[in-house]
């Protein structure tokens, strides 16, 4: 939805002098986790502290956003439960027009339909085994770069979104802004209605090893339907690894469907939405018990506009893979694997 679509109408007189206006926005949120890890088939060389049964702040973040006029925007957001990466979006964007917008700085790559997604927005607590996977190979997430973006809303709600972007993952580090190689990515959608049909591509350059880090490229098609008592969506992807696997350079292929209803009971000012995902990751399309599929029974409690109770299972589906291997050319596929588990999540925002 366009920011303002819910305002009331104004006179051109007044709505040239409210829109004139500077405008500072504070954002916050905190989701506290508890998940019961089911880790018994897996190294436990391999697992880090999120991977056993604990308590832990998944998300605390908050964000800045500052308007000095109807055309600029000037973002930022920090995580503050991981120290080592506080700085999550720090941008500036100018609007020529709603078919025209020129945004820089650390910014999403324009891929991937639920990578897109916002924190509060996803539908799982997490985005899964793709979105893992193009994070790892620097294809999708945060990263330093230049977007051009805008809108048609006669043309179907046409959208579309191109920018050059350093190829690093991500981050404000010197060695992200030293190192100039770039990557790119683009996106187009079209939003007929309650359904959203996009497609993306991503690409990066940069080789830090020839030998075991070669560029790489990915990509992915989705269809989204979101209305007000149903939310349905597939994705598929297909990329080239940026990694050696089993001593062969190789691509990977993946797919998700997530399916939820909305169950709304305004007395309590509660919306029920219980769902699935079912996601599967081909590690590698020529080897073979690569293969992961996860399902993910799950139910989300709003608990009116601020808090969301999120309840979730995680069943892995495995069937003759191996998550034992020893680690084989550069890749260690064991940490590719997810955990059976079963998660509290509660989230507050303001």
């Amino acid at each position: 939805m366009e920011a303002g679509a819910d305002e009331p109408a104004q006179p051109p007189a007044e709505r040239a002098e409210t829109d004139a206006r500077p405008t500072i926005e504070a954002r916050g949120m905190v989701q506290v986790r508890y998940h019961l890890v089911d880790d018994q088939d897996l190294d436990a060389s391999v697992l880090s502290s999120e991977d056993q049964s604990t308590f832990f702040l998944r998300r605390a973040r908050v964000q800045a956003s500052f308007r000095p006029d109807e055309r600029i925007l000037l973002t930022l957001e920090g995580e503050l439960s991981t120290p080592d990466e506080p700085v999550r979006d720090a941008y500036a964007r100018y609007r020529f027009a709603k078919a025209l917008e020129v945004t820089a700085g650390n910014l999403k790559r324009p891929f991937g339909a639920t990578e897109l997604d916002g924190a509060w927005e996803i539908l799982t607590a997490e985005r899964g085994l793709v979105s893992s996977r193009l994070r790892d190979l620097e294809l999708s997430g945060r990263d330093i770069g230049f977007l051009l973006s805008g809108r048609f809303k006669r043309l179907a709600g046409l959208r579309y979104a191109a920018g050059l972007f350093n190829g690093d993952g991500g981050g404000l580090s010197g060695e992200g802004l030293s190192k100039l190689v770039p990557g790119a990515a683009a996106r187009l959608s079209v939003s007929p209605g309650p359904l959203t049909v996009g497609a993306a591509v991503s690409w990066n350059g940069k080789e830090v090893d020839t030998v075991v880090t070669p560029a790489g490229w990915a990509v992915e098609g989705d269809a989204t339907l979101d209305s007000r008592w149903l939310f349905a969506r597939v994705e598929g992807f297909l990329g080239k690894n940026r990694r050696a696997v089993y001593g062969q350079y190789d691509h990977y292929a993946g797919a998700l469907a997530i399916l939820t209803a909305r169950i709304r009971v305004p007395a309590i000012c509660t919306t029920f939405e219980p769902g699935f995902k079912a996601e599967l990751l081909d590690t590698s399309t020529s080897q073979k018990n690569d293969e992961l599929l996860l399902l993910t029974p799950l139910v989300r409690v709003h608990l009116g506009e601020h808090f969301v109770l999120h309840l979730e299972g995680n069943v892995l589906l495995r069937e003759a893979f191996d998550a034992a291997r020893p680690e084989e050319g550069g890749v260690r596929l064991e940490d590719q694997v997810p955990q059976e588990t079963f998660l509290v999540q509660l989230g507050a925002r303001v």
